[in-house]
């Protein structure tokens, strides 16, 4: 298996992964009730109190999510005779993605988006090309907080990747790096996704 092969599904949030010597963005539909969705470009602002600048504890504190329990959730309510077309159609654009960066999955709430992001990524686990998975919920920190999201994607490719781990420092790195107050979202990105896959993907010979 090579990292190449490896893709982030995520949920409401886009993130950015190897595949083909390039960066992919994938992006699959939230789940009913998460409302507000967290581009790579967003910020926790300071609230200014008493002329003191306070900043949101989450920034210092951002945990790791496990998200293999929203994926053995959502997976298990697939009707396997339903939405085959999907599967299909995935699978096409898996195998040749052409121009297209993303893959991106829209619909109505209810009808099914999460269920289906929870088959692919069982489906491509066992198939050996999901770097990571990670859904979101407004109502849990673990899961609404783009720096967890950032922190879990880069942990579960930590396991993916022997290579990506030596670059990212492992687990005690990552934490290293998401405790770090002066580190924005944006930074946190760039230090834990954007240049570690760069600088793999300068280590992997190039696809003929």
């Amino acid at each position: 298996m090579t990292f190449r092969k490896m893709y982030s599904l995520v949920s409401a949030v886009y993130a950015h992964v190897l595949w083909r010597g390039q960066i992919f963005s994938i992006f699959a539909a939230a789940t009913n009730d998460d409302p507000v969705l967290f581009p790579t470009s967003y910020v926790t602002a300071p609230k200014h109190v008493n002329n003191q600048v306070e900043v949101s504890e989450s920034i210092f504190f951002a945990e790791i999510a496990n998200c293999e329990s929203d994926i053995a959730f959502f997976a298990a309510r697939h009707d396997a005779d339903t939405r085959q077309w999907l599967l299909k159609d995935f699978d096409k654009w898996f195998s040749d993605p052409g121009d297209s960066r993303a893959y991106v999955l829209l619909g109505y709430p209810g009808v099914g988006k999460s269920v289906m992001a929870g088959v692919l990524a069982q489906r491509w686990r066992k198939a050996g090309h999901l770097g990571a998975a990670y859904f979101c919920r407004h109502n849990d920190s673990t899961r609404n907080d783009p720096r967890c999201l950032l922190g879990t994607i880069a942990s579960q490719l930590c396991e993916c990747s022997s290579q990506y781990n030596s670059i990212v420092g492992g687990e005690s790195g990552i934490r290293k790096l998401l405790s770090n107050s002066n580190l924005g979202v944006q930074e946190l990105f760039t230090k834990l996704l954007q240049e570690p896959l760069h600088n793999l993907c300068a280590t992997l010979p190039r696809e003929s």
